[in-house]
């Protein structure tokens, strides 16, 4: 409401995610998405105390309030951060409380990778998205990252699918591309 960002998500991780072959990091648990609509949203900053102190007014005390805030970050055996900028998303897309998201972290091998997702993914999932057993696909590029994060990592891919069996078929073309993508 205050036009700080336009969306925020908490994803608990339900399987998956080992990269430990790459960089023995650890999994985590759960994934946070802040969403803005640009750079300049996101780098005029939250202050969280103010937020905190207008949102539970009269429901907590500004002790307790001030307590919770100093602790944040306890729960959190460690946080690992990137910044993502967006390549291309499939519309609607908007993630449901209780919906599975699938998310594939990708390492480009060339130059051409970008333009491969777009050129040769990217109409297979809008495709299946027309034929209702897709709901969303989103192609992002990490831009920067904290160092505690995967370096190898070059960009992220989010994927909803809505249960419904695709029915498209594909020619050995697409297998053959989707094969090496």
């Amino acid at each position: 409401k205050m036009g700080k960002q336009i969306g925020w998500y908490i994803m608990k991780r339900k399987s998956g995610g080992d990269l430990s072959e790459v960089e023995n990091k650890g999994i985590g648990d759960y994934i946070i998405l802040n969403i803005y609509k640009d750079e300049a949203q996101m780098e005029s900053g939250m202050d969280w105390d103010a937020i905190s102190k207008k949102v539970y007014k009269g429901k907590m005390s500004t002790r307790t309030i001030q307590k919770k805030m100093e602790t944040l970050g306890n729960p959190r055996k460690d946080t690992r951060t990137y910044t993502l900028k967006n390549i291309y998303y499939t519309k609607p897309g908007q993630a449901n409380r209780g919906e599975t998201v699938y998310i594939f972290p990708a390492e480009a091998l060339n130059d051409e990778y970008e333009k491969y997702e777009m050129e040769v993914f990217r109409p297979m999932w809008e495709k299946m998205i027309l034929e209702g057993s897709h709901k969303y696909w989103g192609f992002n590029k990490i831009i920067k990252r904290s160092d505690n994060a995967y370096q190898n990592l070059t960009h992220i891919i989010f994927n909803m699918t809505t249960g419904v069996d695709s029915k498209l078929k594909t020619d050995f073309a697409m297998r053959k591309a989707m094969d090496m993508g």
